[in-house]
């Protein structure tokens, strides 16, 4: 992980992710089928 050093690093940032989470070219993954997991599958990450 890298340290984001300034405040327009944050701000790029937060506009890429939120062009990707709005890109149709993953919409795909909201589909029941692509839920593959269970809670049942795993055991919880106690650091």
């Amino acid at each position: 992980m890298r340290a984001i050093e300034n405040i327009s690093e944050i701000e790029e940032e937060k506009l890429w992710l939120n062009s990707i989470s709005r890109n149709p070219a993953f919409d795909f993954l909201s589909e029941p089928s692509e839920d593959i997991y269970l809670q049942k599958d795993g055991e919880p990450f106690d650091d």
